[in-house]
């Protein structure tokens, strides 16, 4: 079971709270049928069908095929997280959390975090059949404690793809549970591991330029670091074709390959058809180098 905050739940959050920014116009977003509406709000509070994909997937590398070797320190980068559901958990972890709408990380990404915490300590809350659980202070307090017990710091930044937004997610933001590691100190020489994930981020054509060069940019940061003594990975999960939007996989690939970088099919609906089911709209994960 992935637990996960129902959009419902949000939108009574956002309307009780009364807390966003003037001008903000999120809860519009959360009012329309609208999947999005851009630069207002990008779909955060939706789970994706892609990002699930790569939650799978990325399951599957870790507990099968060891992706990341287990002394690195690892540091995950979601873009566009959402509902932060590839989001993956281990000690040693920093994990910046990324998304167009700051209301999205704060009602969303950040709280289905502690959900997932939760699920696994049925002892702190119990875990019902129903669509709702408590969340008591104490499961916050432990949740707060095993994240410094394990090395393990949360992060947010929110804002559009650019270079500015690079150097916020590579320099750092202070972590939400206010404990900055010792492991992530400049002294420290361990191996770290840079995975960067993506889901459903590439259906707009007028934010693929900028996109590319985000995943980039982040790349060179990544392998330019003195800390980082081993590789980085780039995962994207996406349709391969956004009907009615434009966007895609074949107009990625081609501002990417444009840009200097280079990509790879590691997994594809199509691998996984079974005898007579119906194809549907296409979906792959893409492993995108420089």
């Amino acid at each position: 079971m992935l637990p996960r905050r129902d959009v419902f739940d949000i939108r009574a959050q956002l309307m009780a709270e009364d807390s966003l920014e003037p001008g903000d116009q999120t809860l519009t977003g959360l009012a329309r049928s609208d999947d999005i509406i851009p630069k207002v709000y990008e779909g955060g509070f939706k789970t994706w069908e892609c990002s699930l994909d790569l939650a799978r997937f990325i399951a599957r590398k870790f507990t099968q095929e060891n992706l990341i070797d287990s002394d690195h320190e690892l540091h995950v980068i979601e873009l566009g997280a959402g509902t932060a559901v590839p989001t993956t958990s281990r000690p040693k972890t920093i994990f910046t959390l990324c998304d167009y709408n700051p209301a999205v990380l704060s009602h969303a990404s950040i709280p289905n975090c502690l959900l997932a915490f939760a699920s696994q300590h049925p002892d702190l809350t119990p875990f019902p059949d129903t669509e709702t659980i408590s969340t008591p202070a104490s499961l916050q307090t432990a949740f707060t404690t095993s994240l410094a017990t394990n090395k393990i710091e949360i992060r947010g930044v929110s804002g559009g793809w650019s270079k500015s937004f690079c150097d916020l997610v590579m320099q750092g933001t202070p972590p939400l549970n206010m404990v900055k590691p010792s492991f992530i100190s400049t002294e420290d020489k361990a191996p770290r591991h840079t995975l960067i994930l993506a889901s459903e981020t590439i259906y707009a054509p007028s934010s693929l330029v900028a996109f590319t060069e985000t995943i980039l940019r982040l790349l060179e940061v990544a392998e330019a670091e003195p800390l980082t003594m081993s590789a980085s990975t780039v995962l994207i999960a996406s349709k391969k074709i956004y009907f009615g939007v434009g966007g895609g996989v074949s107009e990625f690939l081609r501002i990417l390959e444009s840009k200097g970088g280079s990509a790879q099919v590691v997994w594809d609906t199509d691998w996984d058809l079974k005898e007579g089911e119906a194809r549907g709209i296409g979906r792959c994960i893409l492993q995108v180098g420089r």
